[in-house]
């Protein structure tokens, strides 16, 4: 359709695909630069008889610590939420196991300090075990 200087106009419909799309790429592009920018660094997870801790992949501005995260910070990130779990997936899937540990029955901590390499075929696998013991008072 033309107007009248001779210009075509765009129907509503392709206006709403191409604002679509330009957001999509602003919100993609947004998060590869904070991704860029980013680092690994180490995170505690288990439970009472089981613990360890890893490094994992964090985006330039991700923090988890309770005293860092505030409600702008953690809507950012659950905005980011799903490229970050594409990213450490795909892209930043190395991981790096810095110690474990396990308790026994009977009080009994067992840790392990490991690395994570991939073998020829492409799969996990520790290297560097060095098991110790200590004992809870």
């Amino acid at each position: 359709m033309m107007n009248a200087r001779g210009t075509a106009t765009l129907p509503v419909i392709k206006r709403f695909v191409l604002l679509g799309l330009g957001l999509t790429g602003l919100y993609v592009l947004t998060y590869l630069l904070l991704s860029v920018c980013g680092q690994y660094r180490p995170m505690g997870s288990g439970c009472l008889h089981e613990w360890e801790e890893s490094a994992f992949w964090v985006p330039a501005g991700f923090r988890f610590e309770a005293k860092q995260s505030g409600p702008l910070r953690r809507g950012i990130m659950r905005c980011f939420y799903p490229l970050w779990i594409a990213d450490v997936q795909c892209v930043h899937s190395r991981k790096d196991v810095y110690w474990r540990g396990s308790r026994a029955e009977n009080g009994e901590w067992t840790y392990e300090t490991n690395s994570w390499t991939r073998d020829v075929k492409g799969e996990w696998i520790f290297t560097n075990f060095q098991p110790a013991r200590a004992a809870s008072r």
